[in-house]
């Protein structure tokens, strides 16, 4: 069974941990504004952020980790009635997560089929390692 970071309780997998990296609360002044350069609409300037910050900050994680937490982005993709709006921080009371303040998702949907395009290739080797084959998804999924 994999742990949170800090080794308490059971890891959640969502597709929601994809913006962990984005996150910035208390940093709005520094991280915030470095990332209000980019437009996470834009497929070049998402991929250019998971590079910079994300897969930066997720180097260590297993293996069994990555496919999981692909997985339960695959499996919300795969539901057409995924509400990914929920997964985006709107408003000051939101949860845990606060994201760039210039950052307007304007397909939550569409978002997450990028990130999950971005991830699947930059992940793609310890995939053919361990044998698992992400799903393929077409222009109509």
């Amino acid at each position: 069974m994999i742990k949170k970071y800090n080794g308490a309780g059971n890891f959640i997998f969502s597709p929601a941990n994809f913006l962990v990296a984005f996150d910035v609360y208390d940093r709005e002044e520094t991280l915030g504004e470095e990332l209000n350069r980019y437009n996470p609409n834009k497929l070049e300037d998402l991929k250019e952020l998971f590079d910079q910050y994300y897969f930066s900050t997720s180097s260590d994680l297993s293996t069994e980790f990555k496919i999981q937490e692909f997985q339960a982005l695959t499996i919300a993709l795969k539901d057409s009635e995924y509400d990914f709006s929920s997964l985006i921080p709107s408003g000051s009371n939101w949860g845990s997560i606060d994201l760039p303040s210039k950052w307007k998702i304007e397909s939550p949907r569409q978002f997450f089929r990028n990130i999950y395009d971005i991830v699947r290739v930059h992940w793609e080797k310890d995939f053919l390692i361990s044998g698992y084959i992400p799903l393929e998804f077409t222009e109509s999924d």
